[in-house]
Protein backbone atom coordinates (compact mmCIF):
# COMPACT_ATOMS: atom_id res chain seq x y z
CA UNK A 1 0.00 0.00 0.00
CA UNK A 2 0.96 3.31 -0.92
CA UNK A 3 0.16 6.36 1.15
CA UNK A 4 1.32 9.47 2.97
CA UNK A 5 3.06 8.79 6.65
CA UNK A 6 1.33 10.37 10.02
CA UNK A 7 3.57 12.92 12.22
CA UNK A 8 4.33 9.86 14.51
CA UNK A 9 6.44 7.77 11.85
CA UNK A 10 9.13 10.32 11.60
CA UNK A 11 11.39 7.16 14.01
CA UNK A 12 10.49 4.84 11.66
CA UNK A 13 11.59 6.95 8.28
CA UNK A 14 14.65 8.21 9.92
CA UNK A 15 15.53 4.18 10.98
CA UNK A 16 14.98 3.29 7.41
CA UNK A 17 17.17 6.08 6.07
CA UNK A 18 20.06 5.53 8.40
CA UNK A 19 19.81 2.00 6.93
CA UNK A 20 20.08 2.90 3.43
CA UNK A 21 22.38 5.66 3.13
CA UNK A 22 24.35 4.97 6.52
CA UNK A 23 24.10 8.97 7.19
CA UNK A 24 25.30 10.48 10.38
CA UNK A 25 22.26 10.26 13.01
CA UNK A 26 22.58 14.13 13.58
CA UNK A 27 22.34 15.02 9.76
CA UNK A 28 18.98 12.62 9.45
CA UNK A 29 17.17 14.36 13.42
CA UNK A 30 18.31 17.68 10.93
CA UNK A 31 15.98 16.78 7.82
CA UNK A 32 12.87 15.60 10.51
CA UNK A 33 13.36 18.56 12.57
CA UNK A 34 13.58 21.40 9.79
CA UNK A 35 12.16 19.92 6.28
CA UNK A 36 10.08 16.99 7.15
CA UNK A 37 6.27 17.60 6.28
CA UNK A 38 4.27 14.30 5.75
CA UNK A 39 2.54 15.48 2.67
CA UNK A 40 5.66 16.29 1.19
CA UNK A 41 6.41 12.12 1.33
CA UNK A 42 5.26 8.70 0.43
CA UNK A 43 5.88 5.08 1.83
CA UNK A 44 5.41 2.11 0.61
CA UNK A 45 3.78 -0.33 3.34
CA UNK A 46 4.67 -4.13 3.59
CA UNK A 47 4.38 -6.61 6.48
CA UNK A 48 3.17 -3.74 8.97
CA UNK A 49 6.09 -1.11 8.01
CA UNK A 50 7.47 0.96 6.02
CA UNK A 51 9.55 -0.90 3.47
CA UNK A 52 10.46 1.67 1.52
CA UNK A 53 10.26 5.60 0.94
CA UNK A 54 10.62 8.70 -0.96
CA UNK A 55 10.60 13.07 -0.29
CA UNK A 56 8.92 15.16 -2.79
CA UNK A 57 10.65 19.03 -1.85
CA UNK A 58 8.57 21.70 -3.45
CA UNK A 59 10.61 23.55 -6.11
CA UNK A 60 9.95 25.13 -9.46
CA UNK A 61 11.84 25.74 -12.85
CA UNK A 62 10.83 27.39 -16.09
CA UNK A 63 11.05 26.18 -19.75
CA UNK A 64 10.05 28.93 -22.82
CA UNK A 65 9.88 31.55 -20.39
CA UNK A 66 6.86 29.70 -18.75
CA UNK A 67 7.17 29.02 -14.99
CA UNK A 68 6.00 25.66 -13.95
CA UNK A 69 5.44 24.18 -9.83
CA UNK A 70 8.02 21.02 -9.46
CA UNK A 71 9.08 18.85 -7.05
CA UNK A 72 12.82 17.20 -6.25
CA UNK A 73 12.90 13.63 -5.20
CA UNK A 74 14.90 13.18 -2.26
CA UNK A 75 16.15 10.34 -0.20
CA UNK A 76 14.57 7.26 -2.28
CA UNK A 77 15.12 4.64 -0.03
CA UNK A 78 13.81 0.98 0.46
CA UNK A 79 14.76 -1.54 3.22
CA UNK A 80 17.19 -4.24 1.99
CA UNK A 81 15.04 -7.38 2.18
CA UNK A 82 12.53 -5.60 0.52
CA UNK A 83 14.81 -4.37 -2.54
CA UNK A 84 14.45 -5.96 -5.79
CA UNK A 85 10.41 -6.40 -5.86
CA UNK A 86 9.94 -3.09 -7.15
CA UNK A 87 8.85 -1.10 -4.43
CA UNK A 88 11.24 2.13 -5.50
CA UNK A 89 9.67 1.90 -8.67
CA UNK A 90 5.53 2.16 -7.77
CA UNK A 91 6.24 5.17 -5.62
CA UNK A 92 8.26 6.78 -8.13
CA UNK A 93 4.53 6.39 -10.51
CA UNK A 94 2.60 7.12 -7.35
CA UNK A 95 4.79 10.39 -6.72
CA UNK A 96 4.51 11.67 -10.15
CA UNK A 97 0.55 11.09 -10.11
CA UNK A 98 0.16 13.18 -6.22
CA UNK A 99 2.73 15.46 -7.77
CA UNK A 100 0.23 16.19 -11.10
CA UNK A 101 -2.62 16.46 -8.69
CA UNK A 102 -1.53 18.96 -6.59
CA UNK A 103 0.11 21.34 -9.89
CA UNK A 104 3.43 19.98 -10.25
CA UNK A 105 4.65 19.40 -13.75
CA UNK A 106 7.83 18.09 -13.60
CA UNK A 107 9.86 15.87 -11.01
CA UNK A 108 13.72 16.67 -10.79
CA UNK A 109 16.08 13.99 -9.31
CA UNK A 110 20.11 13.58 -8.44
CA UNK A 111 21.13 10.12 -8.49
CA UNK A 112 23.84 9.12 -6.59
CA UNK A 113 25.24 6.38 -8.70
CA UNK A 114 25.49 5.41 -12.93
CA UNK A 115 23.36 2.67 -11.95
CA UNK A 116 20.91 4.62 -10.48
CA UNK A 117 20.63 7.38 -13.43
CA UNK A 118 19.79 4.01 -15.30
CA UNK A 119 16.63 3.11 -12.96
CA UNK A 120 15.32 6.67 -13.31
CA UNK A 121 15.49 6.44 -17.00
CA UNK A 122 13.36 3.26 -16.90
CA UNK A 123 11.20 5.56 -14.61
CA UNK A 124 11.13 8.08 -17.14
CA UNK A 125 13.38 10.93 -16.07
CA UNK A 126 16.05 11.96 -19.05
CA UNK A 127 19.60 13.63 -18.49
CA UNK A 128 19.10 17.34 -17.79
CA UNK A 129 21.43 19.17 -15.29
CA UNK A 130 25.13 19.21 -15.21
CA UNK A 131 27.93 20.92 -12.76
CA UNK A 132 31.42 21.36 -13.00
CA UNK A 133 34.29 20.68 -10.35
CA UNK A 134 36.76 22.60 -9.90
CA UNK A 135 39.62 22.28 -7.07
CA UNK A 136 42.48 24.21 -5.82
CA UNK A 137 44.99 23.67 -2.93
CA UNK A 138 45.71 25.90 0.03
CA UNK A 139 48.26 27.69 -1.58
CA UNK A 140 46.85 28.01 -5.09
CA UNK A 141 43.47 29.91 -3.34
CA UNK A 142 45.53 32.25 -1.21
CA UNK A 143 48.21 33.44 -4.14
CA UNK A 144 44.86 34.55 -6.20
CA UNK A 145 43.73 36.04 -3.56
CA UNK A 146 46.47 37.78 -1.54
CA UNK A 147 45.76 41.05 -2.96
CA UNK A 148 41.76 40.91 -1.86
CA UNK A 149 41.15 43.43 1.12
CA UNK A 150 38.42 42.35 2.77
CA UNK A 151 35.71 44.85 5.02
CA UNK A 152 33.85 42.86 8.06
CA UNK A 153 30.62 45.48 6.66
CA UNK A 154 30.77 43.39 3.33
CA UNK A 155 29.93 40.42 4.91
CA UNK A 156 26.14 40.56 5.71
CA UNK A 157 24.00 37.96 8.00
CA UNK A 158 21.22 35.91 5.18
CA UNK A 159 18.38 36.89 3.95
CA UNK A 160 16.81 33.65 2.63
CA UNK A 161 14.15 34.54 0.77
CA UNK A 162 16.31 37.62 -0.72
CA UNK A 163 18.94 35.20 -1.29
CA UNK A 164 16.56 32.30 -2.62
CA UNK A 165 15.31 35.67 -5.35
CA UNK A 166 18.86 36.74 -6.18
CA UNK A 167 19.85 32.41 -6.67
CA UNK A 168 17.05 32.37 -9.22
CA UNK A 169 17.51 35.49 -10.72
CA UNK A 170 21.21 34.33 -11.65
CA UNK A 171 19.79 31.12 -13.24
CA UNK A 172 16.96 32.39 -15.50
CA UNK A 173 19.63 32.45 -18.59
CA UNK A 174 20.06 28.76 -17.76
CA UNK A 175 16.20 27.24 -18.98
CA UNK A 176 14.98 24.44 -16.82
CA UNK A 177 17.12 25.23 -13.70
CA UNK A 178 15.69 23.86 -10.24
CA UNK A 179 14.52 27.05 -8.36
CA UNK A 180 14.09 27.34 -4.55
CA UNK A 181 12.60 28.85 -2.24
CA UNK A 182 13.97 30.31 1.01
CA UNK A 183 13.02 28.18 3.33
CA UNK A 184 14.91 24.85 0.84
CA UNK A 185 18.08 27.41 1.04
CA UNK A 186 17.67 27.76 5.01
CA UNK A 187 17.93 23.86 5.22
CA UNK A 188 20.59 23.91 3.04
CA UNK A 189 22.56 26.59 5.12
CA UNK A 190 21.54 24.44 8.67
CA UNK A 191 22.59 21.48 6.95
CA UNK A 192 25.94 22.68 5.94
CA UNK A 193 26.69 23.60 9.83
CA UNK A 194 25.41 20.45 10.33
CA UNK A 195 28.73 19.01 8.58
CA UNK A 196 31.06 21.96 10.20
CA UNK A 197 30.53 24.38 7.57
CA UNK A 198 27.87 27.45 6.81
CA UNK A 199 26.69 30.16 4.65
CA UNK A 200 28.61 33.60 3.80
CA UNK A 201 27.01 36.13 2.84
CA UNK A 202 28.33 38.55 0.61
CA UNK A 203 27.40 42.56 -0.27
CA UNK A 204 28.77 42.13 -3.58
CA UNK A 205 27.66 45.49 -6.25
CA UNK A 206 23.81 46.16 -4.92
CA UNK A 207 23.44 42.46 -5.21
CA UNK A 208 23.37 39.33 -1.97
CA UNK A 209 25.70 36.81 -3.20
CA UNK A 210 26.48 33.65 -1.06
CA UNK A 211 28.72 30.21 -0.76
CA UNK A 212 27.73 26.76 0.55
CA UNK A 213 30.50 25.39 2.34
CA UNK A 214 31.36 22.02 4.26
CA UNK A 215 33.97 20.48 6.04
CA UNK A 216 35.39 17.18 5.13
CA UNK A 217 38.44 15.68 6.86
CA UNK A 218 41.10 18.67 5.78
CA UNK A 219 39.09 19.70 2.44
CA UNK A 220 36.28 22.56 2.12
CA UNK A 221 33.63 21.29 -0.17
CA UNK A 222 32.26 24.75 -1.59
CA UNK A 223 28.64 22.61 -2.43
CA UNK A 224 27.32 26.06 -4.23
CA UNK A 225 28.47 29.84 -4.92
CA UNK A 226 26.14 32.46 -6.47
CA UNK A 227 28.38 35.14 -7.37
CA UNK A 228 30.25 36.66 -10.45
CA UNK A 229 33.16 38.69 -11.01
CA UNK A 230 35.70 39.95 -8.50
CA UNK A 231 32.82 38.44 -5.79
CA UNK A 232 34.78 34.92 -6.70
CA UNK A 233 38.27 36.55 -5.18
CA UNK A 234 36.69 38.19 -2.36
CA UNK A 235 34.38 34.28 -1.47
CA UNK A 236 38.02 32.60 -2.00
CA UNK A 237 39.64 35.34 0.51
CA UNK A 238 37.02 34.61 2.93
CA UNK A 239 36.77 30.60 3.26
CA UNK A 240 40.82 30.96 3.86
CA UNK A 241 40.57 32.91 6.53
CA UNK A 242 37.13 30.94 7.77
CA UNK A 243 37.27 28.01 6.74
CA UNK A 244 40.75 26.38 7.11
CA UNK A 245 41.69 23.47 4.50
CA UNK A 246 44.33 22.04 2.79
CA UNK A 247 42.09 21.80 -0.52
CA UNK A 248 38.93 23.90 -2.21
CA UNK A 249 36.74 21.74 -3.93
CA UNK A 250 34.15 24.00 -5.86
CA UNK A 251 30.78 22.75 -7.26
CA UNK A 252 29.37 25.10 -9.78
CA UNK A 253 26.75 25.47 -13.02
CA UNK A 254 28.52 24.43 -16.16
CA UNK A 255 30.04 26.63 -18.71
CA UNK A 256 33.38 28.99 -18.42
CA UNK A 257 36.08 28.82 -16.16
CA UNK A 258 36.70 29.44 -12.39
CA UNK A 259 39.89 31.53 -11.40
CA UNK A 260 41.63 30.27 -13.96
CA UNK A 261 40.52 27.01 -14.23
CA UNK A 262 38.19 25.07 -16.60
CA UNK A 263 36.09 22.32 -14.84
CA UNK A 264 35.19 18.76 -16.57
CA UNK A 265 30.85 19.20 -17.21
CA UNK A 266 29.62 16.05 -15.57
CA UNK A 267 25.51 14.77 -15.05
CA UNK A 268 24.12 15.86 -11.95
CA UNK A 269 20.29 15.41 -12.23
CA UNK A 270 17.58 14.06 -14.21
CA UNK A 271 14.08 15.62 -15.00
CA UNK A 272 10.56 13.80 -15.94
CA UNK A 273 7.83 15.69 -17.33
CA UNK A 274 4.65 14.84 -15.69
CA UNK A 275 0.90 14.71 -16.80
CA UNK A 276 0.23 15.50 -20.06
CA UNK A 277 3.64 17.72 -20.19
CA UNK A 278 5.40 16.49 -23.70
CA UNK A 279 8.35 14.23 -24.00
CA UNK A 280 11.89 16.53 -23.49
CA UNK A 281 15.47 16.52 -23.47
CA UNK A 282 18.09 18.96 -21.97
CA UNK A 283 18.86 22.14 -24.16
CA UNK A 284 21.63 21.62 -26.99
CA UNK A 285 22.65 25.54 -27.03
CA UNK A 286 23.08 27.78 -24.59
CA UNK A 287 24.59 27.20 -20.57
CA UNK A 288 23.23 24.04 -19.12
CA UNK A 289 20.63 23.60 -16.67
CA UNK A 290 21.32 23.72 -12.79
CA UNK A 291 20.03 22.07 -9.86
CA UNK A 292 22.08 22.86 -6.95
CA UNK A 293 22.10 23.26 -3.28
CA UNK A 294 24.03 19.65 -3.65
CA UNK A 295 20.90 17.49 -2.85
CA UNK A 296 21.40 13.95 -3.34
Amino acid sequence: MIEFPSWSERAELSRLWQLAFDDQPRAVRFFFQNRFRPEDCLVYRRDGKIAAALYLLPASLKIAGIAYRAHYIYAAATLPEYRGRGYMAALLEAAGQKGWARGEAYSAVLPATEPLYRFYAKAGYVLYYKVVQVAFTKQELSDLTVAVHLENREWLLPDFKRLAATRNARLTNREGSLQWDGDALAYAAGYSRVFGGNILTLQNHGRMDYALYEMAGEDCMVTELMSEGDGYLRFGAELLRRAPAAAYHFRLPAGGDFLGKNGVAENAGMLRPLGNQPPLQAPLTGPAPYLGLALS
